[in-house]
This record gives structure tokens, C-alpha cells and sequence, in this order.
């Protein structure tokens, strides 16, 4: 269940499922989104893991929102990152984009997880 919630992406060239060419979860239709926001009496659903060039993009009749926080993605997409905000009043989102910054120096190396991990090799 995890990997289906965590990968599948959006698409309109189906109306409900089909699985995903990335050979893990599923690519899932307007009509599956719509049937899922009415099933679960949700508004829309927030989404991640898929890079968009102005920060986030809504798509199957503003049921499906994708916000992708990592501005300049590797560091040669040159897209924006954008986080979402839901004002408890009205439930309605706001989305704010913000673009990458220069590194002022490199950045340094990987380092051990555990710093001891030596001890036990």
C-alpha cells in the first residue's frame, strides 16, 4: 500500500488506473480522483515526488494538486519549489513558490551516518 500512495502519479490518459511505466504504482484518472475525494470527503489531494517547473501544478479539475519542494532539482531543472499552506477557515490552499539560491561554497562531502561505524567493520 505504501509504495502505491508514495508512487503513483496522475495522468489523463485514463479515466481510472493502469499501472505506472516507473514500474512501481499505478497511474490513476480524473475519474479515480474524483471517485477518491467524494469516497473520503476530501476536497483534493496533495501529492508529491514529481518534479513541476513552477513549484506545484493542479491537474484532473483541481482534484489533484503535485507540490515538488526542491527548487532547481539536482541542481540543473531550474524549476521553483513551492510549499502549501491550508487555512483552517476555508480550507483553501495557498501556494507559495520560491526559487533556488546560489551555493555560496561547495558543499561538503558524505559523511559516515554513525561516526563510530569504524568500531564494528
Amino acid at each position: 500500500m505504501v509504495t502505491g500512495l508514495l508512487w503513483s502519479d496522475p495522468t489523463n490518459d485514463v479515466p481510472l488506473y493502469k499501472r505506472n511505466p516507473r514500474g512501481c504504482g499505478f497511474l490513476f484518472g480524473p475519474t479515480a480522483s474524483s471517485n477518491f475525494c467524494a469516497a473520503n470527503k476530501v476536497d483534493f489531494i496533495c501529492r508529491a515526488h514529481q518534479v513541476a517547473m513552477n513549484g506545484y501544478f493542479w491537474t484532473h479539475n483541481d482534484r489533484v494538486v503535485t507540490v515538488f519542494s526542491a527548487p532547481n532539482y539536482c541542481g540543473v531543472n531550474g524549476n521553483k519549489g513551492a510549499v502549501l499552506v491550508v487555512n483552517g477557515h476555508n480550507r483553501r490552499p495557498i501556494l507559495k513558490q520560491y526559487e533556488s539560491i546560489e551555493a555560496e561554497e561547495e558543499a561538503p562531502g558524505p559523511r559516515p551516518v554513525f561516526p563510530y561505524s569504524s568500531m564494528f567493520s
